[in-house]
């Protein structure tokens, strides 16, 4: 027989999928409301029982549930207490709770596991004859029009039983606007204020709303700029265009709610750490195998004339590729990892740390890290980095791509700039050597079929000379992590004969991560807003809607696809 849970979710799937709204059993929700005013109605449906069935004790469940006073504003994260009351005979087994939107102008999305063993994708929870169970979880709210409130419910699927209610969330009236602005400055002399001349001009100002609503301006000649008429939101700030290598502090979201309570900001650049400090990493050995433990040696030198203090590591940014695992274990890493390090002025210091392979690295042949260092790791602007890599050897794997001569230099592939015929190689970054040759075919196509699995770069043979060579990557890899599609440019040159050995030249740097699967590499951008006044974009998101059979945690995932 299925499990309650998988036929929970097959009910509320086909329901929401055919636009009939959440069955008796399940709960769709709509906004948060107001703790202050009393928990709606609760409702309960009574167990179906047999007719030959002996009746006895049953579970009946009541729910209510509140949220603090606002009003609120669109982004807020508004708290839920929910309190579920078995006022029947029997325990109440595989209790579950569903809180979410009906429909699409309210959204309340709450984080996943936020209602713990409630969680209606497991079991559920137990709640003994009597007895009451208090839940808080907290939600970000969505707000474009409509009446905001959250509906809650409570669902036992065997004997099927049920109790719901629908709580007010009081939000800012729509229409209600404000006005962002301030300074960004760069502080020469350090001192934390800005003092006359360091406003800096230029700088991109842009500020993103929960809806993906975007207002753009630049900073005029003095550092100021301003946003007005903003409608109530919280807001996420970044910044963009900076001269002269200032590098921003970080700016904490800001809550537009016509207070005007964010007309003054200071945004203070500082000079970049990567100017004092630098940074070294490297494996102590080449040469790696699946199961070994690889160590390595992190050095950085303060090159300033005041301490550094609190660095910490920070890597695997991206979260792509065959990288290091473990840096952030204080047992691997030491204090790098953990409260930070201090590097006097003029000081140097090195640490022995370590980590592990992952899982992935004999299918790239390679295994490589890539850290910055400083004091905020949740920021890392400005900061020293540094790269290293080292070789997971055994299997073979394939890659494929283009070469093409770029006519009319619009930096990208056309029809007929692919030459044929030209021969071409990978050659191995730490010795020189050429691992594996081909000719182009139609349109510039290479294709590299069982070569050593590793990341290379191209090099070209005959008539012809790459653009530029320092990232001309090719990765090969195994079929379980393709790595294609990539295109390299090149022009006529000087004749380049094979020697099988072209020279070392180490990779010291992160290189651009080859784009995953088999795909051709597009590129693209954004025309920038204004310069002056305040410019609206509105950003449409596709929506994801995924249904599987069963799978009550995806129906809900996209019925909170709005969750911060």
């Amino acid at each position: 027989m299925l499990p309650p849970s998988f036929r929970r979710a097959c009910a509320l799937a086909a329901a929401l999928v055919l636009g009939a709204g959440p069955p008796a059993t399940a709960a769709s929700a709509q906004e948060p409301g107001p703790p202050s005013s009393p928990p709606s109605t609760t409702t309960t449906a009574p167990a179906a029982t047999s007719a030959t069935a002996t009746p006895g004790p049953r579970a009946e469940l009541k729910v209510s549930a509140s949220v603090p006073d606002g009003p609120f504003v669109p982004g807020d994260e508004v708290p839920l207490t929910v309190t579920i009351t078995n006022a029947g005979g029997a325990d109440a087994t595989g209790v579950v709770i569903y809180a979410f939107n009906p429909g699409d102008d309210f959204s309340f999305s709450t984080p996943r596991q936020a209602w713990g063993e409630f969680e209606p994708t497991g079991p559920g929870a137990t709640i003994p004859a009597g007895e009451s169970r208090v839940l808080e979880a907290t939600g970000t709210i969505g707000w474009t029009g409509g009446e905001p409130a959250i509906r809650v419910i409570a669902e036992v699927a065997e004997p099927r039983e049920s109790a719901s209610t629908e709580v007010p969330v009081p939000m800012l009236p729509l229409g209600t606007t404000g006005t962002v602005g301030g300074l960004v400055f760069g502080d020469t002399d350090g001192d934390g204020t800005a003092d006359p001349g360091e406003g800096l001009a230029g700088v991109r100002i842009d500020l993103y709303a929960p809806d993906g609503t975007a207002f753009g301006t630049t900073t005029g000649g003095d550092g100021r700029f301003s946003f007005t008429e903003v409608p109530a939101a919280v807001y996420s700030l970044s910044t963009g265009g900076v001269p002269g290598g200032w590098v921003l502090d970080r700016v904490p979201d800001l809550r537009v709610d016509g207070t005007g309570k964010h007309t003054g900001l200071r945004v203070r650049g500082a000079r970049p750490l990567s100017e004092a400090l630098s940074a070294t990493i490297e494996f102590t050995e080449k040469t790696y195998r699946p199961g070994d433990e690889p160590h390595l040696r992190v050095t950085l030198s303060n090159h300033g004339a005041g301490d550094v203090t609190g660095v910490k590591a920070a890597c695997d940014r991206p979260g792509e590729g065959p990288h290091l695992r473990g840096w952030h274990d204080p047992a691997r890493w030491g204090d790098l990892a953990g409260p930070g390090v201090t590097i006097a002025a003029g000081a140097t210091r090195t640490w022995t740390v370590s980590g592990t392979l992952p899982a992935s690295a004999d299918d790239h042949g390679r295994v490589f890290v890539h850290c910055d260092f400083g004091p905020d790791p949740g920021y890392g602007r400005g900061y020293p980095d540094a790269f290293a890599q080292a070789k997971v050897p055994g299997r073979t794997g394939s890659s494929w791509g283009h070469v093409y001569h770029d006519q009319d230099g619009d930096e990208r592939q056309d029809d007929g700039e692919g030459p044929e015929g030209v021969r071409v190689g990978i050659v191995d970054p730490g010795t020189g050597d050429v691992v594996a040759r081909t000719t182009t075919g139609e349109n510039g196509r290479i294709d590299f079929e069982d070569a050593p699995v590793g990341l290379y770069r191209l090099q070209t043979f005959g008539p012809w000379s790459v653009v530029d060579p320092d990232n001309a990557f090719v990765a090969i890899t195994t079929d379980a992590y393709p790595r294609s599609g990539w295109g390299h440019r090149i022009e006529p040159g000087p004749d380049q004969p094979d020697t099988g050995n072209v020279g070392p030249d180490p990779v010291t740097e992160a290189p651009p991560l080859p784009a995953p699967g088999d795909r051709d590499a597009t590129g693209g951008g954004a025309e920038g807003l204004a310069s002056t006044g305040v410019n609206a974009v509105t950003m449409s998101a596709a929506g994801l809607a995924v249904l599987l059979a069963g799978a009550a945690a995806l129906v809900l995932a996209r019925r909170r696809r709005q969750a911060a």
